[in-house]
């Protein structure tokens, strides 16, 4: 089932949609699309994949694990919900939130270097070996 449809199913015969924000599986659903989608980034950041790789890899991941949960609910393994999705969705965000900031903070960006600093290195050194 694609994706499209699954939502379309979902909002359509679901016994409940969006009127149930508040159930107490929510903070669950995001929670684990936030582990899911950081571990997924995690990997392929140990892989050293460029980072349109490590955002695919874990959106990707989040994304589809929140999609196959609805849609075994949708077959009758539980109670299909159009807000599980919204939930999943928000843990998705907050996980490539948390990947991009332990990444920054193990793996800073290089600064730039200064108009000064390049001037330096583009002027001939008479003593360099």
């Amino acid at each position: 089932m694609t994706p499209l449809a699954l939502v379309l199913c979902l909002s359509s015969t679901a016994p409940r949609g969006l009127d149930d924000l508040g159930g107490s599986d929510k903070l669950l659903h995001a929670g684990a699309s936030a582990t899911i989608t950081a571990t997924a980034w995690g990997a392929a950041a140990a892989a050293d994949a460029p980072l349109v790789v490590r955002v695919a890899a874990g959106v990707g991941a989040g994304v589809v694990a929140g999609l196959a949960k609805e849609g075994a609910d949708l077959a009758g393994a539980g109670t299909p919900s159009a807000g599980d999705l919204v939930y999943d969705g928000l843990g998705v965000a907050l996980g490539v939130a948390v990947a991009l900031v332990v990444e920054t903070l193990v793996d800073p960006p290089p600064e730039p270097a200064t108009s000064s600093q390049q001037d330096a290195a583009s002027r001939p050194r008479p003593f360099a070996r």
